[in-house]
């Protein structure tokens, strides 16, 4: 009895303390106008990537919104980034956005990472877990989420 009372306790105390022990990759943010590529490991989703286990659609920036303030239409993003349970905007910039999305119980950290491609009017996103191999599909679902809530709010559109 005592044994699985210990495991309950250590179990839980090691996975928490490493997701406290990963650190921000080097390889966030933008290089030559793209997102970093995803790993091998099957827990991230990036828009610009060539891999089709990792792949995700980017979306295509509205039109009004293209001939608008960049800076509002960055804030309406932010906003919605925020609105993800657990997400810190950590950087932010007029063509970036990236987030520390920290889960629920054990505090895993992942990382959002939203490119707005004035250029050619595209919406970037990678989302990828700081450790382990396997996330379960919640990068792809947290991707899905918020490419639905900015297509409901009319920022975006899907690719035709």
């Amino acid at each position: 009895m005592w044994i699985v009372v210990v495991f309950a306790i250590a179990i839980p105390a090691v996975l928490a303390s490493l997701s406290f022990m990963a650190t921000r990759p080097d390889s966030l943010g933008l290089h030559d106008g793209r997102l970093a590529e995803c790993p091998e490991a099957a827990n991230c989703v990036c828009s610009q990537s060539d891999a089709e286990a990792h792949r995700i659609g980017a979306l295509r920036i509205s039109e009004k919104h293209l001939e608008s303030s960049r800076e509002m239409f960055v804030d309406q993003l932010a906003s919605a980034v925020e609105s993800l349970s657990g997400s810190t905007i950590t950087e932010r910039s007029e063509n970036y956005i990236h987030a520390e999305c920290k889960s629920m119980i054990f505090r895993f950290v992942d990382d959002f990472e939203l490119y707005v491609d004035w250029e050619n009017g595209n919406l970037h996103f990678r989302s990828a877990s700081r450790i382990g191999y396997s996330d379960l599909g919640a990068n792809r679902r947290r991707v899905e989420l918020i490419r639905q809530e900015l297509l409901s709010a009319g920022l975006a559109r899907n690719h035709q």
